[in-house]
Parts: C-alpha cells; structure tokens; sequence
C-alpha cells in the first residue's frame, strides 16, 4: 500500500514537472527591435513613443527588448533597413523615395513639428535675420542640411541655397567655421542639440519660423509584418485612449513655448516630395498643431 502510494505521489510530481517544462518551451521570448541609434541620441521622441506603444500591446503580443543599433549616418540606415540586415526601425522625415521603399507607419510621430523650423545660426550673423519676412527674404541664405534628407529638395524648390554634409555632426563645426548661414533645425530637436554641441558662436536665430509639411513616420521594413501590426495596432490604441495628444503635449509643447513660435515671421515653403497619402493625412484634424 505504501509502495502504491509512493508510485502515485511520483507520477503527480513527474506530470507536475513536465508542466512546467512544457510551459518555459512554449512561453515566448521577448521580441527584439532594433532601432537606428541617432534615435536615441538626440533625445527625440522616438524612443519613448516607441516605448509606450509597444507596452500599449504588450498584452496581445508579448514582451519587447529595444536595442540600441550601432551608429550610422542616415543613409545607410535606410539601406541597412530596406535590406533588412541590423536595424528593425527608425524614425525619419518622409518623402516619396522613402515610402517606396519601406513600409511607413502612417501615423506622424510628431504632429508634422519636424516641419517647423528654426536656425541655428553664427552670433555674429543676427542682423542678417532681423528683417527677413517673405520666401523672397530667404534667397541670400546658405542653409546647412544633410545630403540625404528630405528638406534639402524642399529647400531647392523653393529656390533657396544649400550647402550639405555627409555627416550630420560634420554640420555644426561648418556653422561655427561660417560655412553657410542657417542651420535649419526643427522645433522638436534644437534645443536638445544647443547643448549636446554647445559653442560659444553657435547661437538659435529668433525671429524666423520656417514652416512645409513634413510629417515624421517609423519605418519598418515590407515584410516585417509582426512588427508592422504591432505598431499600427499600438498607435490605434494610443489615438482612441487620448495617449497621442497627452504625449504630444507632454513632450513637444514645452519646447513650443521655450521657442515663442506666434510671435516669429512665418514663412511657408511647399513640399512636393509627400505621396498624395501622405498630403491627405496631414489634413486630418487629428494632426493639427494648435498654438
């Protein structure tokens, strides 16, 4: 009788085990992404947006491990992604060339702010800000912008001057050494860079707002399709909970007030590089930023 019990207690300990067994092989691991790592070095939005979305579906798709990418300029981001070989994500301005050839989440990470923009400038160049109030005002400029951006051919179609640089850090020392006149930077992101590359020349000009659309998206590569409906399903949940605005507000309308953006010249450029998607969104109420 001993002996039977004993075999029974066995049997419901070994089942027990096996349980467990059963349940670590089948329990996931977390999902690892892999974002460009300028996204989190300039204190963007990026990485905490990206972090409340993906605990917002945390519940349907499991756990995450967000992995900082090693350093790259922006255009091999984009190769690195489109190929599909070290990065999951990034977050960048869009346009035409970049929603062809990656997969965009079309919802504006920003509102479209990084399309409000304003110049760092070299102190001694102040006057030369002073007056200007048209497009027309704008064409003695040199603006400073990276080679591979989007701005740049806004900027050109609107028959202004630019200079640019391979290397976005490469961009502040020519600032410094006057080689252009405005380093054009958006509202979200200037104040942050005033003190990462803090110079005694280099200076926020105040008088100037240029403004185009230019909405601000994650990409993702095509066939990422887990990762694809993880974020639209997290950005779904974010628009109907009230959490986009509260993180809008939040995180950008301080630095809007720092900047005093209704009392700057407002000077408005086209962007003819957005698909008609894209065009269509940014007239969505939902959108809009409100001063």
């Amino acid at each position: 009788m001993e002996r039977y019990a004993l075999h029974i207690l066995l049997s419901i300990l070994l089942s027990f085990m096996c349980g467990i067994s059963l349940h670590a092989s089948t329990r996931k691991s977390p999902q690892r992404i892999i974002l460009w790592e300028r996204n989190w070095a300039t204190g963007g939005e990026a990485v905490p947006l990206l972090k409340i979305i993906l605990d917002a579906t945390r519940e349907e798709f499991g756990s995450y491990e967000l992995i900082k990418s090693v350093p790259m300029e922006q255009k091999r981001a984009m190769s690195e992604l489109e190929n599909r070989r070290t990065l999951d994500i990034v977050s960048i301005a869009t346009d035409i060339d970049r929603e062809s050839r990656l997969y965009p989440i079309r919802t504006p990470t920003d509102k479209g702010v990084i399309g409000y923009r304003v110049c760092l400038i070299h102190r001694d160049n102040r006057a030369m800000f002073r007056n200007i109030k048209s497009v027309m005002d704008l064409q003695t400029v040199r603006f400073g912008l990276g080679e591979s951006w989007p701005d740049v051919q806004v900027l050109k179609h609107a028959q202004l001057l630019v200079v640019t640089s391979v290397r976005y850090e490469g961009l502040f020392p020519m600032l410094v050494n006057r080689r252009f006149d405005c380093f054009l930077r958006g509202v979200g992101e200037v104040e942050q860079e005033l003190q990462r590359f803090a110079h005694p020349h280099m200076v926020l000009e105040e008088n100037v707002l240029i403004i185009y659309p230019q909405p601000n998206y994650f990409f993702v590569n095509r066939e990422n399709r887990a990762l694809i409906h993880r974020l639209e399903t997290g950005f779904t949940i974010l628009l109907r909970n009230g959490g986009y605005d509260a993180f809008f507000d939040r995180f950008f309308q301080p630095q809007l007030n720092k900047l005093h953006i209704p009392k700057r010249q407002h000077i408005f450029l086209d962007n003819p590089h957005l698909t008609p998607e894209t065009r269509k969104l940014m007239r969505d109420s939902r959108f809009k930023i409100l001063f």
